[in-house]
């Protein structure tokens, strides 16, 4: 399993040489001068109604009235007092977050702080599916380990994330994040697909913005060759340390893009709203990406270990066993591993591998899962297992063999 570290962070310039974040911009509001004052919309998700990146909402469309993106309209024309786009305007439309101005939305560079729209839509993507609003906490501490573990919208059976976050792996307050999505490929019955996730995520930060990257060329449980290539960008949110949601946008040329509500699907071990949450002797310091780095290429297993459940689940990514070097999309697969654990501190897990068919991605599909063999897990440390597997059905029928894993990140607190 490939990490690649490619991290981007855009950075608006106002002509007073006051920088202004994407971070920042995102979920801020936006008000006309006027007496009384109009709302305008936020800086937002393109599905958020609100948002001035939504084509077909009030504030993004180009025909609206209240649109800063309607040339001939108030907020939007070269010409009229109160618009964004009127170089010469001395009351154009400003942007607020929470309580706090930070900057007027305009293509007038005598005035200061600004930025226009255009420097907006070139260096940004917006996530928020809401307006910021100050006082109250409005996400859950992302740089935490607690984040880690098992995510999923129930609404689309049989898919989903295993996450694990590394707190203040960059520097203190920069964490790193890390996911494998098991998913499918569009259409009814489609086969399976997977990617794994990217990014940086920041204490105080309302989003963790991640790439989004697909491998390919692998053969199941060998040293064939991969190749890793990004596809996308996705930003997560977590709202509390039970729900968030993603938002995902697809460069590859399939034009997929949206936004998953997430839910915590096994119990919350250590996470709280700030961060970073209780640390003590647990299996779930566990919990992460591991992999067979000297007897695989480009695949492995993100896994969840729950002590309050007495439960381990894991997405495990790989490949069928008679790919060939072409490296076709369609020769991943994916698997889950889920069992009871003995009891906290247990050294071997018995785990059933079940295998799923019959997704749609990113949309409500009836699937079937049956049990196609066993493994089972023996930590020889807190870094170091292997995992002996036996399948009996499907693609990998009769198959057996032994991974030596290694935890791919640092270890968290508690083993």
């Amino acid at each position: 399993m490939r990490m690649v570290f490619s991290l981007v962070t855009a950075i608006l310039w106002s002509s007073s040489a006051v920088a202004l974040t994407c971070q920042e911009l995102d979920g801020a509001k936006i008000f006309s001068q006027e007496q009384p004052s109009v709302y305008l919309g936020f800086f937002g998700n393109k599905f958020a109604s609100d948002s001035v990146n939504n084509q077909f909402g009030d504030y993004g469309s180009p025909f609206s009235n209240e649109s800063v993106r309607n040339q001939f309209g108030p907020y939007g024309s070269p010409f009229d007092t109160y618009s964004a786009r009127n170089r010469f305007s001395t009351s154009p439309p400003v942007i607020v977050r929470g309580d706090d101005p930070l900057a007027f939305l305009s293509t007038n560079t005598l005035l200061s702080p600004r930025v226009s729209l255009d420097e907006v839509d070139a260096a940004c993507n917006f996530y928020a599916m809401e307006p910021w609003e100050a006082g109250g906490v409005p996400a859950a501490n992302p740089n935490q380990h607690g984040i880690s573990g098992t995510w999923a919208n129930p609404a689309t059976d049989s898919q989903g994330f295993v996450i694990e976050v590394v707190p203040d792996y960059f520097a203190r307050g920069e964490g790193l994040i890390f996911a494998g999505w098991y998913t499918y490929g569009a259409g009814k019955g489609a086969a399976k697909r997977w990617y794994t996730l990217q990014g940086k995520v920041l204490e105080g930060s309302r989003v963790a913005e991640m790439e989004i990257f697909e491998t390919t060329g692998g053969r199941f449980d060998s040293l064939q060759a991969t190749s890793t290539r990004s596809v996308g960008r996705a930003a997560a949110q977590f709202l509390n340390c039970g729900s968030g949601l993603l938002v995902f946008n697809f460069t590859d040329g399939s034009g997929r893009s949206g936004a998953i509500p997430i839910l915590r699907l096994l119990p919350n071990i250590s996470c709280t709203q700030s961060g970073p949450g209780a640390q003590g002797q647990s299996d779930y310091s566990l919990s992460g990406a591991w992999a067979d780095v000297g007897g695989n290429s480009g695949q492995g297993l993100v896994w969840e270990v729950n002590p309050a459940l007495g439960f381990l689940f894991a997405g495990w990514y790989t490949f069928f066993p008679d790919a060939s070097t072409a490296g076709e999309i369609t020769t991943q697969t994916w698997y889950t591993l889920q069992g009871e654990m003995p009891e906290d501190g247990a050294t071997a897990f018995t785990l059933g591998i079940f295998e799923t068919r019959g997704g749609d991605f990113n949309t409500a599909a009836p699937t079937t899962t049956e049990q196609v063999g066993d493994a089972t897990i023996r930590l020889q440390s807190c870094t170091s297992a292997t995992l002996q597997y036996q399948f009996t059905s499907g693609p990998n029928a009769g198959k057996n063999g032994m991974l030596e894993l290694t935890k791919l990140l640092p270890l968290a607190a508690g083993c």
